[in-house]
């Protein structure tokens, strides 16, 4: 009876520290927002405690049912001790982790703890390190480890003289009692039996309080376990609520505007309708500037002189202020923009045999240009150099090879010396070369005032914000100094992302968080006429507008996007967090959003993870047959 006893214990202590996890969280980064809770938030907030609470006490749980029948007790003892000290740490380590996670990218965790896995980890680790008072933090979980152990002793001392219904059967009985509680926890606390996944916290118009339904530990699971079961490339395409059955309707209506499709590339062939251009630039250069973000461009946030290069570029180039970024990560992005292929939950970079046919560089290559790709940081940094050679770039060169400076800071050579080198290269033939930046990023550590930067810096938040001007200001002496060099270049720049940063003065918006420029500049774009600032577009609609910026009357290709001019849209932009329905951008985690949209969304990433894991012919009616069997 005892370790029933224990048991409830260790479950109520699990489920305080989730509750009070989240309630620190709403404290520290949500305070506002109290009022908005209801009743219906705070129950599904209990759901998801007690389902994780219970699935964590459910080794000690068994240990308990063999206690009933084995005699010498000690070793069982010794274990749920064990036990109970290190899941009590483990859970309040990943409450602590997760606010540290929250401060950084604005949500409980998600796909960005994967850069554990894939990322530069020595990069991370030097800017957790000079980010964040990592020894006190690290001094406080062995403390609190320490506390948690004397707690555990202290209830098992307590708990030891425990007598009472020591019979066997009152033991069964008290277990049986207790089993099915269990279970119904495990069950999310719902006579139903209706599982809660992230949809289930979709239930307020705020984001915010909807991302901290459910806690932490259930957050990491489901990241960690929606990542490697993609990996196999089996059923994942249940993630987005599509059978597979269902793929040949939604390309058809998606992709081919009704008409039937023999398979997906059917729904993206398209023809050439001849350059708007004058002459065909001798040089390209598209900029995929780190966490170059869009919200400095909106008329109530231009005074604050953040991206003042971006803004006239905008003005004298074909623009949209409103693009929504293909990922949340750089890595997601930059690898979708050289790929062609709409990112859907799983990086490129993770998929072996991700198929080349809609590669950027090899379109370009058909044009005539050599193509290089860029980066301030290595090659190394999550394979990105690998990728590159696969999707046929000529060259790829890392930020190890450009400067020494690469040496000096965390993610690789600032923006201004990384342009330089770019500028003083000698190009004897035309070239298409992409360049990904890297010093508007975490830990921040360009001198600004060094760099002329004129504005108020009163805060280390405000700091962090004025690196956004500081990779502006480099964009712009790049594009001078370029057009000097090449007058006729055509000039591409957009942000991987958002910039993870929200001052006090920055509205609770999904646009701000979601949207990045994409603007073509130069003289190509001056001489034809083309200047023009449009509404919501996308990163995949680069390669489309590329092509028909350069290629001939007739010209076959494929592509997922819609060119920025010219042309009507097939499919409104989105990302696997967002969606345009409307006319409005809907962030997929609010009620405000709905079903219809979500359902848009969805078949249209299915599609496009379908093409990249498993090519263009739809699935057989054998798989069909499986799929319905199952």
């Amino acid at each position: 009876m005892k370790y029933l006893i224990r048991d409830l214990i260790l479950f109520c202590q699990l489920f305080a520290v989730y509750f009070i996890g989240r309630a620190v969280l709403l404290l520290l980064f949500g305070a506002d927002k109290i009022e908005l809770i209801t009743g219906k938030w705070l129950w599904l907030s209990v759901r998801f405690d007690l389902m994780t609470s219970s699935y964590l006490i459910l080794p000690s749980f068994v240990l308990t049912f063999i206690a009933i029948f084995w005699r010498d007790g000690r070793w069982i003892e010794k274990a749920k001790i064990s036990y109970n000290v290190f899941i009590l740490s483990l859970s309040l380590f990943l409450a602590v982790l997760n606010i540290c996670f929250f401060y950084e990218y604005k949500s409980q965790f998600n796909q960005w703890i994967l850069g554990i896995f894939y990322d530069d980890f020595r990069a991370i680790m030097m800017t957790i390190v000079k980010s964040y008072p990592i020894f006190p933090i690290f001094l406080g979980i062995l403390v609190c480890t320490f506390l948690i152990y004397l707690s555990v002793k202290f209830v098992y001392m307590r708990t030891s003289k425990c007598a009472v219904f020591n019979r066997m059967r009152t033991k069964i009985a008290a277990f049986a009692l207790c089993a099915p509680l269990c279970a119904f926890c495990m069950m999310g606390a719902d006579f139903d039996g209706e599982p809660l996944t992230p949809t289930s916290a979709v239930i307020s118009e705020s984001p915010f309080l909807n991302n901290l339904i459910p806690n932490s530990a259930y957050c990491l699971r489901f990241e960690l376990k929606t990542h490697f079961e993609f990996l196999t490339f089996e059923d994942s395409i249940s993630f987005f609520n599509v059978k597979k059955s269902e793929l040949r309707g939604i390309a058809n209506s998606l992709l081919g505007g009704g008409r039937e499709l023999n398979n997906i590339d059917d729904g993206l062939k398209r023809v050439a309708k001849g350059s708007p251009l004058k002459s065909k630039p001798s040089h390209i250069f598209l900029i995929i500037a780190e966490s170059h973000s869009a919200w400095p461009l909106a008329p109530q946030h231009q005074s604050r002189n953040l991206m003042p290069e971006t803004l006239k570029l905008c003005e004298k180039g074909l623009s949209s202020k409103r693009a929504v970024s293909a990922g949340i990560g750089t890595s997601d992005t930059t690898t979708c923009i050289l790929g062609g292929i709409p990112f859907a939950v799983l990086s490129p970079g993770c998929i072996k045999d991700y198929p080349t046919d809609f590669s950027l560089a090899n379109l370009m290559k058909s044009f005539g240009y050599k193509t290089s790709f860029f980066c301030g940081a290595a090659m190394s940094w999550c394979d990105i150099g690998s990728f590159c050679k696969k999707m046929g770039f000529d060259e790829a060169i890392g930020g190890d090879e450009i400067s020494p400076l690469y040496f000096q800071y965390e993610w690789g050579v600032p923006d201004k010396e990384f342009y330089r080198y770019i500028v003083d290269r000698k190009l004897d033939c035309p070239t298409f070369n992409v360049i990904l930046t890297v010093s508007n990023h975490p830990p921040y550590e360009v001198d600004l005032k060094k760099e002329g930067c004129p504005n108020v810096i009163d805060s280390p938040l405000e700091n962090k914000v004025q690196h956004m001007w500081y990779a502006d200001k480099s964009i712009g002496d790049f594009v001078r100094n370029i057009r000097a060099k090449y007058s006729d270049a055509l000039i591409i720049i957009t942000g991987d992302h958002n910039a993870r940063l929200t001052p006090k003065y920055l509205e609770d918006d999904i646009e701000y968080k979601m949207c990045v420029p994409l603007i073509f500049t130069g003289k190509p774009i001056e001489d034809a006429g083309l200047q023009n600032e449009l509404g919501f577009t996308s990163h995949i609609d680069i390669i489309p507008t590329l092509v028909e910026l350069l290629a001939d009357k007739g010209f076959e290709y494929k592509a997922w996007g819609t060119p920025m001019f010219g042309e009507k849209r097939t499919v409104e932009p989105l990302n696997p967090y967002c969606v345009v329905y409307d006319g409005v951008l809907r962030d997929v985690k609010s009620i405000d959003c709905s079903e219809d949209a979500r359902r848009r969304m969805n078949s249209f990433l299915a599609l496009a993870y379908w093409r990249a894991v498993r090519g263009a012919e739809f699935p057989s009616a054998e798989e069909i047959s499986d799929e319905e069997g199952e």
